[in-house]
Order: C-alpha cells, then sequence, then structure tokens
C-alpha cells in the first residue's frame, strides 16, 4: 500500500473481496463471464486507488480499467461505491484517542521534570506548586521546562515578598466603594468565575493600593472557581470611561505584569465592552505591554456590531448577564454585601488557604 497526495493505493486487490451488488447497474449480468480476466473468481488488478474523502462515510473505489473490460463503456465510469464501514474516520478516531493519550503522557513526564528542576520545595511554596500550578507554568512557556522553572520561581519570590495571600479585606475595602473591581454572582458559559472591571469609576489614585485591590479580587476569584476550573473571565465595562478617570500607564503595565506573569492561564478571555475611540490611543501603549497568548485572549465588544453580539452570546446566557454588556440581568453591586461577605477585619483569602 503506498499513500500519494491524499489517495491511497491498494495494489493487486482481487476482485472476489469486493460484492457483486457494488457494481453499477448498467454493468452486464455475465460479466463475469465475459470478462477474460476473471479466472476462478478473483481478478489480480494491477492497480485499483482508493480515494479518501474529510468530510463523508463513503469510500469511493475506481476501478477505470476494468469498468472498460467489464461493461465495454467508452463514457464516464461511475465509481464502486462502498457503505458497509467507514474505516477513515474509524482510523481518525483511533489515531485521534492514541495522540491525546500520547500527549497526555508528554504532559506530565513535562510536569514531572518541572517539579525536579524546582528542587525540594516547602511551606507555602509547597502548597502554591501542585501539578495544575506546573502545567499552567508550561502552557504558558510553551512546555519549555527551563523557562517555565524560570518564571515560577519569578512568581515564588513575587509572592514571598508581596504575600497576595494575606491581604485583608479591610486594608483595600476603600478601593472597591464604587465597584470598579467585583466579583460577578453569575458565571460564563463554562462555569468560569466572572471578574467585572469598570473602569470610569476610578475612585482613587494610589497605584498600590489599586494593584493591591486587584491582586486580592484575584486571588479571592481563585479561591471560588468551580472544580476542575482553573481560568476566570473577565468583562470590562467602559461606560464613564475619560481620560480624567484613566489608570496611569505605569500602573496599567504593573497590572499586566503581575496576571501575565504570576498568573498565567489563569485568564479565559477579557472582552472589552463598547470601548471609547479615544481609548485607542491608551490601548496603542498598553497593548505592547501582553505577551501573545494574553493579547489572544482580549476581545473587543461593540454593541451595535452583529458579531460582537454574537460573541458575547457565545460566552454568556444572555438572561444573567447584566444589561450593561447587553443582557437583560443586572448589574448590581452592594460594597457593604461584599464587605460582609469577605470578613470585616479578617483576611479572608489567608483563611480559606490555611495560612492564618
Amino acid at each position: 500500500m503506498s499513500a500519494s497526495s491524499g489517495k491511497i493505493v491498494y495494489e493487486k486487490t482481487p476482485l472476489s473481496s469486493f460484492h457483486r451488488k457494488n457494481l453499477p447497474s448498467r454493468c452486464p449480468a455475465n460479466a463475469y463471464q465475459k470478462s477474460s480476466l476473471v479466472a476462478g473468481g478473483s481478478c489480480a488488478l494491477p492497480t485499483i486507488k482508493l480515494e479518501i474523502s474529510d468530510s463523508t462515510e463513503r469510500i469511493s473505489l475506481h476501478f477505470p480499467w476494468l469498468f472498460d473490460k467489464l461493461t465495454g463503456a467508452e463514457t464516464e465510469r461511475p465509481p464502486f461505491v462502498f457503505l458497509h464501514h467507514s474505516p477513515v474516520n474509524m482510523f481518525r478516531r483511533k489515531n485521534s484517542q492514541s495522540q491525546q493519550e500520547n500527549g497526555i503522557a508528554e504532559q506530565e513526564v513535562k510536569v514531572s521534570e518541572l517539579r525536579a528542576a524546582l528542587g525540594p520545595l516547602s511551606g507555602r511554596s509547597l502548597k502554591y506548586c501542585t501539578d495544575a500550578c506546573l502545567r499552567r507554568y508550561l502552557i504558558a512557556r510553551n512546555w519549555n521546562v527551563d523557562k517555565a522553572k524560570k518564571m515560577l520561581e519569578e512568581t515564588l519570590k513575587w509572592r514571598a515578598t508581596f504575600k497576595p495571600e494575606e491581604i485583608c479585606w479591610d486594608e483595600v475595602a476603600h478601593e472597591g466603594e464604587t465597584g470598579k473591581v467585583s466579583r460577578a454572582d453569575f458565571h460564563d458559559r463554562s462555569g468560569r468565575t466572572v471578574l467585572i472591571l469598570r473602569p470610569g469609576k476610578q475612585n482613587t489614585t494610589c497605584a498600590e493600593d489599586n494593584i493591591r485591590h486587584l491582586v486580592y479580587l484575584i486571588e479571592n476569584s481563585i479561591l471560588n472557581l468551580a472544580d476542575g476550573q482553573e481560568q476566570m473571565s473577565w468583562l470590562i465595562d467602559f461606560t464613564g470611561w475619560g481620560l480624567s478617570v484613566n489608570v496611569p500607564i505605569k500602573t496599567a503595565r504593573d497590572c499586566i505584569n503581575i496576571l501575565q506573569n504570576h498568573y498565567p492561564e489563569r485568564l479565559a478571555v477579557a472582552l472589552l465592552y463598547n470601548p471609547p475611540r479615544i481609548f485607542e490611543a491608551f490601548w496603542k501603549i498598553v497593548k505592547y505591554f501582553l505577551d501573545p497568548l494574553t493579547f489572544q485572549k482580549v476581545k473587543f465588544v461593540y454593541p451595535k456590531k452583529e458579531e460582537s453580539v454574537e460573541l458575547m452570546k457565545s460566552f454568556f446566557d444572555v438572561d444573567n448577564l447584566p444589561n450593561e454588556f447587553g443582557g437583560k440581568g443586572s448589574l448590581n453591586y452592594d460594597h457593604e454585601e461584599f464587605f460582609t461577605t469577605n470578613g470585616s477585619g479578617r483576611c479572608k483569602n489567608s483563611q480559606v488557604l490555611g495560612i492564618i
């Protein structure tokens, strides 16, 4: 058997292996007897072409030379069509399953290699570096163990100094009074936690507190991910946004660096809803801080464009989606309720993680 140009060619295939009913209807009933090629019910053919289509379960076997001999036809020759099996799909399914299993096995090997490269861990570093965590860093670095190791070590250093899990809600609660960043009470279609950002409600100028507030909510959103979920979705509403309430470029850059360098593969998609034209100038600068993987996850959504509407529907149930984002729901941020839920005077994230 040989393969070329998308065709698989079987050589010297016996005619007896093909059922008589698959011969074209205009082929004479005594064609077998007439043909000098038939001997003992079989015929060795010089070449039989088996053409396989990716979009059909039919297999067409063309016998141009044999067909002429049997029928004497000089007109267009119909193919011999077999519908008994779908070996193409069967082979594809087997190959796909095999490739998937091999891929998973290779990934597990990479995870083991990364864990060995990191060396002994203890305390918070050991708690943080789960297999799922290591896998996210490997994905972010295209499964390069050395690069993933470097990235993860930088995160461990950052977490040791920034201590994101120790941020208490009452330390950053003033940043959230306007609801500029909050965790939604609904999920996307994949069951992921949704973080809502409304930059038009920016209410402070302290860069450090802005970052700590965002980090607290990222950590809190991760803790509230459903079982089996690794990522969250971001909805960014630009209502009321302008240069007067714009986050400084440096703060935006620092937030982006923290997200993509220390929370890799935590972002599923960031939907920028109805950004004003003036935002384009800001975006032209900010986008250069994004790595290619993060950049691909940023989607611009304009409510008057049908493709944007369909994009939102693909991620969210419109009945749950707030009307600020083109849905039928409502966005009600109650700061006091959120404050109470997260625990006044207590470090909720640390308690959940069992650190304090």
